[in-house]
């Protein structure tokens, strides 16, 4: 692809998630973290129970960005891509409910959730796309103003990663 505005870019959120290498949008689940290393943007910063987590520093436009302060990590299990974590530690910021945030989740991911329950402190939203093998979790704080969301490739989940919500930023 040609990266210039005008030739098939339309701006410059496709620059920095398009022709930049990682698609932090469209994510590449099951890539080899070697594969993605070659732009040197994934730094490990911790590892457990077979799963590593990473930060991506390189160019990345989530369009939460624009309303959220969000922290996002990436996992990776057998060096491979297996989950999106994001955390907002002050959802308040979202100036939506979360019946709202719901529906136009279940619109983006093109499924109702599977299921719906409490935790807790914590409601949680799960939804399952299987034609894709993906299950994206959304968990809100019912004391806190906190989510979580985890998007994970199912082929590559631990066992033992039952919740795939982990690590949590303070």
């Amino acid at each position: 692809m040609d990266c210039t505005i005008g030739n098939g870019v339309d701006d410059v959120h496709d620059i920095r998630n398009f022709c930049q290498g990682f698609n932090c949008v469209d994510l590449p689940f099951g890539e080899s973290l070697g594969a993605l290393k070659k732009e040197k943007s994934f730094i490990k910063f911790m590892e457990g129970e077979g799963v590593a987590y990473d930060n991506y520093v390189g160019p990345c436009y989530l369009e939460q960005q624009e309303n959220l302060n969000l922290a996002i990590d990436y996992a990776f299990v057998d060096e491979k891509l297996y989950a999106r974590l994001i955390t907002i530690a002050n959802n308040s910021e979202a100036r939506a409910g979360k019946q709202l945030i719901v529906k136009n989740l279940s619109a983006e991911l093109g499924a109702k959730p599977a299921k719906e329950y409490a935790e807790g402190d914590w409601y949680v939203f799960s939804w399952n796309i299987p034609d894709k093998q993906l299950k994206f979790k959304l968990k809100f704080n019912t004391k806190a103003t906190m989510s979580k969301s985890a998007f994970y490739y199912i082929p590559l989940k631990p066992a033992q990663d039952e919740e795939a919500l982990a690590p949590v930023h303070q």
